[in-house]
């Protein structure tokens, strides 16, 4: 997670260069090359970490191309989520260390229109592999959660989450 904090400096300086007079070029192919394979470079360490997680547990899941990876625990029988339907979900949200961040007393429940962009990407994506009565466990990595800022109040920068998740609901909307 340290990397982070020393890459910027190091993408900017190696990617300079100065001319005759003195004055300093940045090849920004250059620094979009070097961003994107630092970029690359953390999804896969982000991955890594997300795979450990469900292998120390034991538990079956399935990762997406995105890097989203669920295990559903209970199987529903209701509608499937679709984009554009209205749902309810029950939720708590962990980090890998299984610190809980949000539902630490009891689930918290919310209501929202799939696909609006209201939510993080990550449950949105999840929620979108679900039926009502679908219990999983979700882990976002930081690019499709909370990104290098965290939420700014429980949700350190750079977290993968793991969701705790239920769709208590399906609504079909008119």
């Amino acid at each position: 997670m340290h990397r982070i904090y020393w890459l910027l400096p190091m993408v900017l300086l190696g990617s300079c260069g100065s001319n005759d007079k003195g004055e300093v070029r940045i090849d920004t192919r250059k620094v979009v090359q070097q961003v994107a394979g630092a970029n690359k470079e953390l999804a896969i360490s982000d991955g890594e970490l997300i795979d450990r997680y469900f292998q120390r547990r034991g538990w079956d899941y399935k990762s997406t191309g995105s890097g989203l990876s669920y295990s559903i625990i209970t199987k529903g029988k209701g509608t499937s989520v679709l984009k554009g339907t209205t749902v309810q979900i029950s939720y708590r949200i962990m980090l890998l260390n299984g610190a809980v961040c949000y539902g630490i007393a009891a689930p918290l429940e919310k209501e929202f229109v799939v696909g609006m962009g209201k939510e993080i990407s990550g449950l949105e994506e999840a929620i979108l592999l679900m039926k009502e009565g679908d219990r999983a466990i979700v882990a976002i990595p930081p690019h499709l959660a909370y990104g290098l800022l965290g939420d700014e109040d429980k949700i350190p920068p750079r977290s993968t989450i793991i969701y705790d998740l239920t769709v208590v609901k399906v609504f079909q909307n008119s």
